[in-house]
C-alpha cells in the first residue's frame, strides 16, 4: 500500500496534475477538490482491498487509476492551502519547505514500510 501512496500520486501529478490546477483556477476554491479527491482515494483503496489472485486485470488497473487520480489531486491541491495565507514574497520558501518535508516523509515511509514487509 505504501507504494501506491508514493508512486501513483507522482504519476498522476506529473501526467494529470493539470486537472487539479485548472479546477482550482476556474472555481477559485481548493477545498471541494480536496474533499472529492479524498473520497476517490478512499473508494479506490476500498476497491483495491477486494482484489484476489483470480481477479481480472482490468479491475486491478481501473482501481489503481481511481486511487491514483485521488492521491494525485490531493498531493497537488494541498499546495494552495499552504500558500494562500502567505505574502507572495514568502511563497518560494514555503513551497520549497513543504515539498522537501513531503518528499522526506514519503522517502522514510516507503523505506520503513518496505523494510517491514
Amino acid at each position: 500500500m505504501s507504494h501506491i501512496v508514493h508512486f501513483m500520486p507522482v504519476y498522476f501529478q506529473a501526467c494529470k496534475g493539470i486537472i487539479g490546477g485548472i479546477s482550482v483556477a476556474a472555481s477559485k476554491q481548493y477545498r471541494p477538490q480536496l474533499g472529492f479527491s479524498w473520497a476517490l482515494a478512499m473508494v479506490g483503496c476500498g476497491l483495491l482491498s477486494t482484489l484476489h489472485a483470480d481477479s481480472p486485470r482490468a479491475h486491478a488497473i481501473g482501481f489503481q487509476i481511481i486511487v491514483g487520480i485521488g492521491l494525485g489531486v490531493i498531493s497537488f491541491t494541498t499546495y494552495f492551502s499552504v500558500l494562500a495565507p502567505l505574502h507572495v514574497s514568502s511563497n518560494a520558501a514555503a513551497l520549497a519547505t513543504f515539498t522537501f518535508l513531503r518528499n522526506f516523509a514519503q522517502m522514510w515511509g516507503v523505506t520503513i514500510g518496505g523494510t517491514i514487509l
